[in-house]
């Protein structure tokens, strides 16, 4: 009988090497799993870092100018990407307000793209209307127009599970129609959410 279970050895091992090689692909689907969903809170960390420090920036940058972007950029033409530019880009700002610009306000170009490769911009819209709209005199007047930080682009779409993600980190959940209400807004492509200062009127 003895003779019969020294036999046996490496049928048990090959058994024991099977089973634990099972426990290590078990182990590594939930660990994939795991990681992938990491990246994605990482993500929407990064999305969220970003607005607090494009905000601060911004305001700082409003403060020593004291102008919106409409009076202050070189070209009103394509203000939404110049009002970005001027934060680390003084060229962006008109002659006459150069000598107040003390920044750079941000210390890197990340208007090209974000490594996710989602274009940045600043966006002034009305917080009285729903979904993405362009301010008018008469909001700004009225205290009516934010600036939005304007995250995408129709080349690199966001992700919907990071635009309902920040909208529940910003706006809360079980918002109704979160996509066109509140301080965080998006359509197909882009993510828009609102960083803290009014225009000036």
């Amino acid at each position: 009988m003895f003779k019969f279970f020294k036999k046996q050895r490496g049928a048990m091992f090959g058994l024991d090497a099977r089973i634990a090689l099972s426990i290590f692909a078990g182990l590594s689907v939930v660990t994939g799993v795991s990681m992938i969903q990491i990246l994605k809170d990482n993500r929407t960390d990064k999305i969220l870092f970003l607005h607090e420090k494009v905000s601060a920036a911004l305001e700082v940058m409003q403060e020593d100018l004291e102008a919106n972007p409409d009076a202050f950029l070189a070209n009103t033409g394509t203000r939404f990407k110049d009002t970005f530019l001027a934060l680390y880009d003084e060229s962006m700002v008109a002659a006459a307000y150069r000598s107040k610009w003390l920044g750079p306000y941000l210390r890197e170009d990340r208007n090209r793209r974000t490594e996710e490769m989602y274009q940045l911009r600043i966006r002034p819209m009305p917080m009285t209307l729903t979904g993405i709209n362009n301010c008018t005199a008469t909001h700004e007047m009225n205290g009516e127009c934010y600036h939005f930080l304007f995250i995408g682009d129709a080349t690199v779409p966001l992700p919907q599970k990071i635009k309902d993600d920040v909208n529940e980190a910003l706006d809360g959940p079980g918002e109704v129609n979160p996509d066109t209400n509140g301080s965080v807004r998006w359509d197909t492509n882009s993510l828009y959410i609102r960083m803290g200062l009014t225009m000036r009127s």
